[in-house]
C-alpha cells in the first residue's frame, strides 16, 4: 500500500510540475541559445548576477554584469571577454536593455536597445534549462 500511495504522490507532483506556466522570473537563470542566420549559434547562461555568452561562429566567449530592471526587463554591461578580440572591453561602457515581450513553451522573444545605437531588434531565444 505505502509504494503505491508514494508511486501516486510522485505521479502527482510531476504532473503539477509540468503544468507550470513559464514567467519571466523564471527565466532568470538558466541556459538558453539564440540561432540567427547572419551570426550563428549564440549559447547563453545566466546565473543571479552575470550572463556569459558563448558563439563559436563569431570566436567570442563574454561575460556581462546582469541587472533586473524589473521581472521582465535586464540590463547587460560587457565586463569580461573570455575569448575574442580584447578590443570588445570598449563595448563595456554601452547597456544593452532586454525586455521580455512574449513567452512561449520553449522559447521567449526580446526586444532589445543599446545606448550605442537607435536600432531596436528582437530575438527569439530557445529556452534549453
Amino acid at each position: 500500500m505505502k509504494a503505491i500511495f508514494s508511486s501516486f504522490i510522485l505521479m502527482l507532483l510531476n504532473l503539477t510540475s509540468e503544468g507550470q506556466k513559464i514567467t519571466c522570473q523564471s527565466l532568470h537563470i538558466g541556459t538558453f541559445k539564440s540561432i540567427s542566420k547572419e551570426f550563428g549559434t549564440t549559447l547563453i547562461t545566466r546565473t543571479k548576477n552575470d550572463q556569459t555568452e558563448e558563439n563559436k561562429k563569431l570566436g567570442y566567449k563574454l561575460i556581462y554584469d546582469l541587472f533586473w530592471i524589473s521581472d521582465c526587463t535586464y540590463e547587460l554591461r560587457l565586463k569580461k571577454v573570455i575569448k575574442g578580440d580584447p578590443a570588445l572591453m570598449q563595448e563595456s561602457k554601452f547597456v544593452l536593455t532586454i525586455k521580455i515581450k512574449q513567452i512561449k513553451k520553449n522559447s521567449y522573444i526580446t526586444e532589445n536597445r543599446s545606448t550605442y545605437s537607435d536600432k531596436i531588434s528582437t530575438h527569439e531565444i530557445m529556452i534549453l534549462k
